[in-house]
């Protein structure tokens, strides 16, 4: 089960990364996020892949937030999920700030599954590298 999915056209590139797999969910509100145990093999094929690319390749993080609670918390933790994917891309991934852009949106963009169960949920709690 490969953690990235990866989307081509002809002039960009996205990486799609289920947050789920990146991220501690939890069922109460809190203002931080936390790393998986096993995060750093997902955080791993994410820079492989961006490394083959070239140098001046633009970069743009959208992290995606769905759950229960109110729309203004799932943007905050979608913009600390965002910001902190650019962080790691800037430290581990030879990048320099400008070519990195990042936006949490919390639950305001298109979901990718219907939210009829757990597995179709965790889909729609995503982070978006679009590599151009």
């Amino acid at each position: 089960d490969n953690p990235v999915l990866e989307l081509k056209d002809y002039s960009s590139t996205t990486l799609i990364i289920n947050s789920n797999r990146l991220f501690q969910q939890n069922d109460t509100p809190f203002k931080r996020v936390s790393f998986q145990k096993y995060s750093s093999s997902v955080i791993s094929t994410i820079l492989s892949k961006i490394s083959s690319y070239p140098k001046d390749t633009k970069i743009d993080i959208k992290a995606y937030k769905y759950g229960s609670f109110g729309s203004d918390y799932l943007k905050t933790i979608s913009e600390i999920q965002a910001q902190t994917i650019a962080a790691l891309l800037w430290d581990y991934g030879n990048t320099n700030s400008t070519q990195i852009t990042y936006k949490g949106l919390g639950n305001t963009a298109p979901k990718i599954a219907n939210e009829g169960s757990f597995s179709a949920r965790s889909q729609n709690n995503r982070i978006e590298i679009t590599l151009s």
